[in-house]
């Protein structure tokens, strides 16, 4: 609720752009690149796959930057075992990868 208070929206609005982790809104992957992409921003998949994915982001103001996420990575720092990285490794490295290459640029 002081999400949506904060940026003027409607509560429903807010809730489908940003998720709950640990009791905190995070935004969710598809909404900062939507919100990146608004702004000027770009992004150039190179690969996409169950086991990496890499990204090359853009922006005016930032230069560009390439990104990528391995399932390996995910596996070392103890995320792959959970439900979602088990049933949709490819997407949730894709949200990785964004969020990782918009806060970079």
């Amino acid at each position: 609720m002081a999400v949506a208070q904060a940026e003027g929206r409607h509560p429903a609005s807010v809730a489908k752009d940003y998720h709950l982790i640990q009791g905190r809104p995070a935004l969710k992957a598809d909404a900062m690149l939507a919100r990146f992409q608004k702004a000027g921003g770009m992004v150039q998949w190179v690969k996409y796959t169950d086991d990496v994915v890499t990204g090359v982001f853009s922006h005016p103001q930032g230069g560009s930057l390439e990104v990528s996420w391995t399932l390996a990575q995910a596996k070392a720092i103890g995320l792959a075992t959970k439900d979602n990285w088990r049933l949709y490794p490819r997407a949730m490295l894709r949200a990785r990868v964004i969020s990782e290459g918009i806060r970079s640029v």
